[in-house]
């Protein structure tokens, strides 16, 4: 009879420890998900920053051809020349760095030397004009076409690395989601 007594208390603490376990494991596994989550987060904004940052230098150049083309003022066009020349020089660093989280989310590597070397092409026309601002704003200011219908490339080129990125993230933000609920639910089954 003891056996027996002792019997219900014991198979009612496994399972107790069995639910205990199971409810751990949901939580790590919800934490993973949540974790990859944040990542492929963080990863979609360091895309979205550097698209920003190529506009952003676009915008700077134009601003320093326009102003240049009205200063009389040669150390002022020399000075505003040298800081455009550095931000564009900025831009191939951030684009190693963009580079290499796509390559580690396994984007189409095709895609995304394209993309390289689509920005090259707009460094190298932005450093072109931004060097020959001290040389000859007339000239400088005919080089923009070229430097225009590069940025219009690498942006296109940005973007659409930058949407699968975003749409991976999505994805794995729903999957998340999906995957609290179905522990969730589960666990309050098993319970």
């Amino acid at each position: 009879i003891r056996a027996k007594i002792s019997l219900a208390p014991a198979v009612l603490i496994t399972l107790m420890l069995v639910i205990i376990g199971y409810g751990i494991f949901v939580l790590n596994d919800s934490a993973k998900h949540l974790a990859y989550d944040r990542e492929l987060a963080a990863k979609a904004e360091v895309g979205g920053n550097f698209t920003k940052q190529l506009l952003t230098t676009q915008a700077l150049l134009y601003r320093t051809v326009s102003i240049a083309s009205m200063e009389s003022d040669q150390t002022k066009v020399s000075g505003m020349a040298k800081a455009a020349s550095q931000q564009i020089d900025g831009l191939t660093p951030k684009m190693e760095a963009f580079k290499t989280i796509a390559q580690g989310l396994g984007l189409d590597s095709g895609k995304i030397e394209a993309c390289a070397a689509d920005v090259q092409k707009f460094v190298k026309s932005a450093k072109s004009a931004a060097e020959m601002l001290d040389a000859d704003v007339g000239t400088a200011l005919t080089m923009m076409s070229p430097v225009d219908r590069h940025y219009m490339q690498a942006s296109v080129s940005l973007e659409g690395l930058h949407e699968e990125i975003t749409n991976l993230s999505e994805q794995a933000s729903q999957d998340a989601q999906s995957a609290v609920s179905l522990a969730s639910t589960t666990f309050l089954v098993t319970a």
